[in-house]
């Protein structure tokens, strides 16, 4: 089973497991601004990771999209639109969740 299952990604949100990965977004830690840094690549790949999950769990869950608006995903998500080193997956991610979320 992966997180991409409706079950998993519905148990995403009972435990509201999706508000934590949305306050670990929210970190100034993970701005634009560092993730450009060459340093930061494992920074990226959590970034990726976590939003791939979200994205995952707004496709599959109706519930959640609304559980994400009420917990401002779509500003969180807006700084990774920014970067100019970083994966454009990333863009993709926020680019699309946002849509779904609004």
């Amino acid at each position: 089973m992966s997180f991409t299952s409706i079950d998993v990604c519905a148990r995403i949100i009972q435990a509201k497991l999706h508000a934590d990965i949305l306050v670990y977004l929210s970190w100034d830690t993970l701005s634009a601004r560092t993730l450009d840094d060459p340093q930061s690549a494992n920074k990226s790949q959590f970034i990726d990771k976590q939003m791939g999950i979200l994205h995952s769990v707004v496709r599959k869950v109706e519930r959640a999209r609304g559980s994400c608006r009420r917990l401002n995903a779509v500003e969180i998500l807006q700084k990774f639109r920014y970067t100019t080193k970083y994966p454009v997956v990333t863009h993709n991610f926020a680019f699309r969740l946002g849509p779904i979320l609004l």
